[in-house]
């Protein structure tokens, strides 16, 4: 990205498993939506196998479709019990990419464990306290998002830097099988910002604040 050039805001999914829908959506989709591949069992390495492992999320006809620019990979939360759906799981990373949310509470979270530990993650975390947040270690529970808790979210790379995010879909699964329908998908705003950054606003988002911040101390 240029520097001091406010990002295009992205659209993201969310990889929830087919078998974590409700009863009324589930349907009867590839295997390949009930058994999500995923990293956070061994992170910390830019393996190949993760490559390739991958592909499947980044289909058009299952996670990536037009205008989707990374799909958030998730943890089911054995600790929170049988629930349903959503409330099961905690929000990881990107495919290629960490995840952040800022909180109504003026705290900021990122996965603390079973992610890749990116240079720009660190570098946000190293930045938070001068740009007004307080670091919280606490796993990004979903239901937050669904109950109305994240003021900001964003994804971070060594590629991207800073990206916000504007909009995270959830599927709904439908009731046609992959071959004719293409699983099954349907997409729903699960979470959209309140907020877009202006050239010129007064108001500034966090998220750019964080960008310009580290920007600064890189010499730029």
């Amino acid at each position: 990205m240029v520097p001091h050039q406010i990002p295009t805001p992205i659209v993201t999914t969310l990889a929830l498993p087919n078998h974590a829908a409700s009863s009324t959506t589930r349907g009867t989709a590839s295997s390949i939506l009930d058994d999500l591949p995923d990293r956070h069992i061994s992170p910390h390495a830019k393996i190949s196998s993760w490559s390739s492992e991958r592909r499947p999320l980044e289909k058009k006809e299952t996670f990536m479709p037009d205008g989707v620019g990374e799909v958030l990979l998730l943890r089911e939360n054995s600790t929170r019990g049988e629930g349903q759906g959503i409330i099961k799981f905690e929000l990881l990373e990107g495919m290629t990419s960490n995840f952040f949310a800022i909180y109504t509470d003026g705290t900021i979270r990122t996965a603390p464990d079973g992610v890749l530990l990116g240079y720009v993650r660190h570098l946000v975390l190293e930045c938070a306290d001068a740009c007004g947040l307080k670091i919280d270690d606490r796993p990004i529970d979903l239901e937050d998002g669904k109950n109305g808790l994240w003021a900001e979210t964003f994804i971070t790379s060594s590629s991207r830097l800073i990206y916000p995010i504007q909009k995270i879909l959830i599927p709904e699964y439908g009731n046609n099988n992959y071959e004719s329908d293409c699983c099954g998908l349907h997409w729903n705003t699960f979470w959209e910002a309140r907020h877009q950054q202006k050239e010129g606003s007064d108001h500034e988002c966090k998220w750019y604040q964080l960008l310009k911040e580290i920007l600064k101390r890189g010499g730029y």
